[in-house]
Formats: C-alpha cells, structure tokens, sequence
C-alpha cells in the first residue's frame, strides 16, 4: 500500500512539473514571438516623432509609418492567436497560401531594418507554385524568425556584402521549398544538429526558441526545416512543405 503511495504521489509531482514546464514553454514562447513587432512599434513610433517635429512637419512620412503602426499592432493580435493555435494543436485557420506572396510579406515587414543594416535582398521565386495549405500566421512566424536570425548573423560583417537570399521551388510534385541564406559567419558544424533545440542559442541576450518553434510548426504542418551544408559563407535554412498535409509528417 505504502509502495502503491508513493508511485502514485511521483506521477503526481512528475504530470504537476510537465504542465508547469509546458506553461514556462508557452510563456517564453509568446515573449520570443511578440519581441520582434514590439521593437518595430517602438522604432515606427521614434520615427513618426522626428518627422513631426521637423520644419516643416514631413507628414506624408509621418502618415505612412502611423500605417505601418497600425499593421504592427494587428501583427502582435496574430502572434498570439498563432503561438495559441500552435500550442493546442489547433488545426483552426487553414487555408490556401501563396507561398511566394507569404516570403514577399515576410520580407517587407522587415524593409526597415534590413535597410538599416544595408542588407542586399536577393529573391528568386518560381512562378505559378501551386498553393499549400496551413496557418498562414505560423508559417509566417517562420519567415520572419529566419530573416531576423540572417539579419543579426550579418551585423558583423565588415569585409564583405550583407546579403540575404530568399527562394521558393517545386520539390517533386507534392511540395514546396523555401530557402533562406545568408552571407553572415554561419553556423559551427559542431552546432548543427543541436540549432532546433530549444533553449540553444548563440546570441548573448537569446532565448534559442525561434528555431525550436519553427520546426515545431513546419512538423505540424506535415514538413521539416533544415540546415542545408554550403561551401559559401553563411547560414542556409530551408523548408519543405507538401502541398497537402497528410497524417505522417514528410
């Protein structure tokens, strides 16, 4: 009886820390994801000030980034509905998507800075790619997690460009490749297999979860993110989605 006790006293401690741990997970999770459209309100809002008090008011400037505000805000309403979808499970919001559209969104929500650290974008998308269906707010979380990771990967480079490549293809007749490179000083092979854990990073103020949840919403999406070996410098990320999930992930 005593034994029978203490068994049953363990599972409870053990299910009690795996909820608190996957409630640590969810909260880091959403701080990592609304970080990147809260630095964007922050520098739009600077921006939007010192067009104002010029003289004269540049208010044609001050108008457009008072949008891009106002695009931001719905921004941080998506990510929570994302990380939400993502941690139930949700197959909620699926719907056709155009992946070319999707990278061409990922990378005109960080116009700015790319354009601040001098980054050369360089896209090379395949026309009339057949749609995949998913959450378009989560595949684009990936996006965006992967460019930023290229933009402060290139923020030391110095003795040559900063470039950014962005690509899509047909990966035989049932998927879609998305591909992000970067001219940065790339990843250690040592590091290679261990970059989609989570709470590994190479940052000194990193959380190491962007990969983590990238894989965990590509998988969810019946495909798989990985890091492509290359002889150029730099980092090369890509993604395989089918056109159609199916039960068993790619």
């Amino acid at each position: 009886m005593y034994g029978s006790l203490a068994r049953t006293n363990k599972m409870l401690r053990r299910e009690r820390e795996n909820k608190l741990t996957s409630l640590a997970a969810v909260v880091a999770a959403i701080t990592h994801e609304l970080r990147q459209p809260l630095t964007g309100i922050s520098t739009k809002s600077a921006a939007a000030r010192r067009y104002l008090g010029q003289e004269p008011p540049n208010i044609d400037r001050a108008q457009a980034l008072v949008g891009d505000l106002a695009s931001a805000s719905l921004g941080i309403d998506e990510v929570l509905k994302s990380v939400g979808a993502l941690f139930r499970g949700a197959d909620s919001e699926q719907q056709p998507i155009d992946v070319n559209e999707l990278a061409l969104e990922a990378i005109q929500i960080m116009r700015d800075e790319l354009s601040r650290q001098d980054i050369i974008v360089n896209t090379q998308l395949t026309d009339e790619l057949p749609p995949i269906v998913g959450h378009r707010g989560q595949l684009q979380e990936v996006l965006l997690n992967l460019i930023q990771n290229a933009i402060d990967a290139m923020r030391t480079i110095t003795d040559r460009s900063r470039l950014l490549r962005v690509g899509t293809k047909l990966h035989g007749t049932k998927a879609v490749v998305i591909s992000v490179e970067d001219s940065g000083p790339g990843i250690e092979p040592n590091k290679m297999s261990s970059v989609f854990d989570a709470f590994v990073t190479t940052k000194a103020t990193g959380m190491g979860l962007g990969l983590a949840l990238s894989q965990m919403i590509i998988e969810q999406h019946g495909g798989q993110i990985v890091v492509v070996p290359s002889t150029n410098p730099g980092a090369h990320f890509q993604i395989t989605v089918p056109f159609k999930k199916s039960s068993d992930p790619a």
